[in-house]
This record gives C-alpha cells, structure tokens and sequence, in this order.
C-alpha cells in the first residue's frame, strides 16, 4: 500500500519535473531570460514583496499571540475569540480578497470615497498609485492580510497540542521563578521553541508570495510585473522559444527562492542569533506596576489591531456586495446612484463555471483526504517524515514551473484541456495542505488506543472508522475544508490545464478583474467566498455530531 501512495504521488512528480527540466535546459532560453531588460527587476520585485509581507506577518503573530495568549493566562476570553475568526479569514480566497482591497484603496475606490469631497475637497480620484504601483506596495499589503491568518492559524495549531502547552507551562513557570517577566519568557524561550515548527508554513507563504500570479494580475505590479507573472506572459506565448523562456525564469524563481530559504535556515540555526536573543541580564527590580500598566495597555492595543484587521475582511465584503450591485457610481458619491441585478444574472448564467468549481474543489479535496489518511496510516513516522519534504516541494516551487511539466505530461497522456487533468493539477496542489493540517494532530493521537483495541482483538478496520477517525473527525474535517477552499482558489493549474476550455469562477474573476468590469467581477469574487464559508460550516456542523460510533 505503501508503495502504491508513493507511486500515485510521484509519477506525477517525476514527470512534471522532467518535462520542466528537459524544457529549461535551452542554452538560447536562459540567454533570452538573462539579456531580458525585465528580468533582474522582476526577480527583485518577487523577492522584496514576498520578504516584506513573510516578516511583517511573523512579527505581527509574535506580537499578537504574546498579548493575546501569554500575557493573558493563556485560557482567556479574546484569545478564544480570536482563533474562533481564523477558519472564516482563511475561507476569503485570495482573489477574492484582492479584488474587495482593489475596490476599497483604488484612486477612485470606497474609501476615498468617504472623505470626499466634505473632508478632503477632492472632485476628481486622486493620482495615486495604491494599485499597479511600481514596487508592489498593494501586492504586499494583500499577502500579509491573506498570510497573517495562515500563520495564526498554523501558531494555533501548535499551541493545541498538549504535549507543546505542558512544554511551555513548565518554561513560563521556571522562568517566572528565576526572575524573568513574561515578556522576557516569550522572547528569549517560549517564541524560540516555537519558531522551528513553522518552519514549513513559513516557507509555504515565502513560497506563495514569490510565485503567484493571478492576486498580481488584479493589484500589480505590471510596469514590469512580478518574475511569476512574466513567466507565466511567456508561457502563454505560442513561440516555442517563448515558451521556453518562461520555463527557464520559473527555475531562476525556485533558485532565487531556495537561496533564501536556506539563508533564513543559516540565520536560525546560527549561535550568534542565539545569543543575541538570550543576550542582557534579566531585574529582580523591575518596576511591577508598571510592567503590569503596560502590558494591559499592549492587550488593548492587540484586541483594537485584531479588530480593525477582522474589519477589513468585513469591509471587503461589503465593498464587494455593494459593487456587484452598481450600475451607475459616480465619485464622490459614497454610495451608488443606480442598482441592478445585472452582475449576478451574468454569474448566474455562467453556471456551468459554478458547477466546474464545486465539481474540482470536492473531488481534489476528498482524493486528497483520502490520499493523506492512507499515507499517515500505512507510512510509518521515520518514513513520512523523510518523504515530507519531497510533498511539500509543491508548496515550495513555483507553480508555473511543476504546472508547465505537468501540461506537458498530460498532453502525453491525452488528458489535456479536460476536467480530468485539471482535476489531477488540483488534487496536486491541495495534497500539501491537507497533510500540513491533518499531520499534526494525526501524529499526536495516543496510540495506546490501538494498542488496547488490538489486544481486545477488535480488527483494524472497525478501530480506525468507530474510534480514531472519529476522535480524529473535527481535524479530518477542517482539512477536508482547507482542501476545498485551496481547490476553489486555483487560477494556474485551471488555465494551464485546461487551456481555456475549462472554466472556474476564480478564472472568471481573475479575467473580469483585470479587465476592469467591477460589478461581474464583483460577483464572482463572493461567490468565491461563499463556497469555502459553505465547507467550513459544512463541516463545523457534521463535526458537532456525536463523534463515537463504536
């Protein structure tokens, strides 16, 4: 069975990659890409955004889980609050989000919309390049308010497990007693102990950031665009040099961004970095009433930053319900003049589209389910954490390059330009986010159950579908959801694979945005959030059932 889920993964794999290789080895395709005048700026456009919104995220999750979590007893009100918003944040896909960011900072967007004219005086939208900006300053602004949750989330994960909470008890309870502030346990112990176990969230989102493409066809850069964005540009050419050279800069991204990642694993791994983190001498004087004032007021300050970023998700979706309903908008209006229904009647029409959607996303992500329950069932842990990095290479390696080699596999095999291929690019990219949420909580369950079962001589089977899938069932089902909101998300696997000829609403989106139609777009940017919402709560709603059948 093994062998089997390994061979289901890596043909795939292999031949994607070796079409790649075998197509980015031309001598003339890399000569193109090096004396291309936009290359080196696109390469250092992709790097800076996705290096600036990784940090941004990590020092903001520092922050917010210290204040909200640590400082707090680790049991109170607003931290339960606060993970209680993550699943709807990450159900918003990132198309749908960049879209609503566009609608809201646009020159002539909703809120310069409010300040004008009665604060601000202005008749005309401001020249001001909040989108399509020369140095990706929109693009960053999207990546952190999409990444911010997935890094909580992945940081509430780890703070579940109670093996990591005993752990962290015991550090916060011996370095209470030597002395040191909960400020100082956080920082100097606490966060570095927990640091290395994002190491694969934190990859996958410097990953994302470098390589995607279809959140920088709504938001920019264009003038020149991002290296994925110019890639993906070549390799819709149908010059086959073109073509090539496309490939070429999808490997120049994977080595630009593994260079990074291994220097950031030199940077953690580093003793120096060590040091300077546990570095200065801990008061046995400080002044309490004080620490206390302070670190109540940064409580008020985390709950208000948490507030105001749960706001702007609210926001997009008013902005995006309000334009899906415009006719007639002139600025400054704040609200529209005219409303109609014509957006939604267009998206309605397109059923075909929803209908594709909802067929991809719920066969990727139950494959992928099933496919990662198999695998953490019959691997045993040395084996599936040594074969885990080959996994998540998907995350890691830009998606225009493994797609490219995956087209040119299926065009092999006949299934190109069908529901079937993009159904197996989509099963593809979901496959790594279904094992990074099920794996943590699969490998901590006690497996003294098992033990216990089979020396009652219950078989194997009746154990696994009446007493651990279903003690498992709330993190199998939230992975479940995970998948599909990954699933409805896919722009490139869709165009690739497809090659036009299959239709999702995130392609319909991505391609009415760009164009400039806000109202349809509009409408199919919610119905790409009500889809994942439908899942989480789906599967909120089964998980509330009574979990034991045996």
């Amino acid at each position: 069975m093994r062998s089997a889920l390994m061979l289901a993964l890596g043909i795939p794999l292999v031949a994607a990659l070796g079409h790649a290789a075998l197509q980015g080895a031309s001598h003339h395709a890399w000569d193109a890409l090096l004396r291309h005048p936009s290359t080196w700026t696109a390469l250092l456009l992709s790097l800076i955004t996705s290096l600036l919104s990784v940090a941004a995220c990590v020092g903001l999750a520092r922050w917010l889980v210290f204040y909200l979590w640590v400082a707090k007893g680790q049991t109170n009100r607003s931290w339960q609050r606060f993970t209680r918003w993550l699943p709807a944040m990450l159900a918003m896909p990132h198309v749908a989000f960049a879209i609503g960011i566009v609608w809201l900072i646009a020159p002539s967007g909703w809120l310069v919309r409010v300040v004008s004219p009665g604060l601000s005086g202005w008749q005309w939208p401001p020249d001001w390049p909040l989108v399509n900006d020369a140095l990706g300053l929109g693009l960053c602004a999207v990546l952190i308010g999409k990444e911010l949750p997935f890094l909580l989330w992945s940081l509430a994960t780890q703070l579940q497990r109670p093996d990591m909470q005993q752990t962290l008890r015991r550090a916060m309870t011996t370095a209470t007693c030597l002395g040191y502030s909960p400020r100082q346990t956080w920082q100097r112990i606490m966060w570095p102990m927990l640091l290395p176990r994002l190491g694969w969230p934190l990859t996958a989102m410097f990953a994302y950031g470098i390589s995607q493409v279809d959140m920088a066809l709504v938001i920019g850069p264009n003038q020149p665009p991002t290296l994925a964005t110019l890639a993906w540009q070549w390799l819709q050419d149908p010059d086959p040099r073109m073509a090539s050279t496309g490939i070429a800069a999808a490997w120049l991204l994977s080595v630009a961004g593994a260079a990074c990642a291994f220097l950031a694993w030199l940077a953690l791994r580093w003793q120096g970095w060590q040091r300077l983190n546990t570095r200065g001498h801990h008061n046995f004087s400080n002044n309490v009433p004080t620490r206390a004032g302070h670190t109540t007021h940064q409580h008020k300050s985390a709950v208000a930053f948490w507030r105001c970023f749960s706001g702007v998700y609210v926001a997009i979706v008013l902005a995006l319900a309000t334009a899906s309903l415009t006719l007639y908008w002139p600025f400054p209006n704040v609200w529209p003049q005219q409303w109609h229904l014509g957006a939604w009647a267009q998206a309605l029409i397109s059923s075909e589209a929803l209908r594709t959607t909802c067929s991809l996303a719920s066969m990727s992500s139950i494959a992928a389910m099933l496919w990662t329950l198999a695998w953490l069932e019959a691997a045993p842990p040395r084996l599936e954490l040594a074969l885990r990095p080959a996994l998540y290479g998907l995350l890691v390696l830009p998606p225009v390059l493994w797609l490219s080699g995956l087209h040119q596999a299926a065009t092999v095999v006949g299934i190109d330009a069908s529901w079937v291929g993009v159904g197996a690019a989509h099963t593809l990219a979901v496959l790594p986010y279904t094992v990074l949420m099920l794996s943590p909580a699969y490998l901590s369950f006690n497996q003294r159950l098992s033990w216990v079962s089979a020396s009652l001589g219950v078989p194997t089977c009746r154990y696994l579908f009446g007493v651990k899938w279903p003690m498992l069932k709330t993190a199998i089902l939230n992975a479940w959801a995970v998948g599909f909101a990954v699933s409805v998300a896919q722009y490139l696997p869709t165009q690739m694979l497809g090659a036009g000829r299959v239709t999702t609403i995130t392609t319909e989106a991505v391609t009415l945005a760009s164009g400039g139609q806000r109202d349809t777009a509009s409408a199919f940017g919610l119905l790409q959030i009500v889809l994942p919402v439908v899942a989480f709560g789906l599967a909120h709603l089964w998980a509330k059932r009574t979990p034991y059948t045996y």
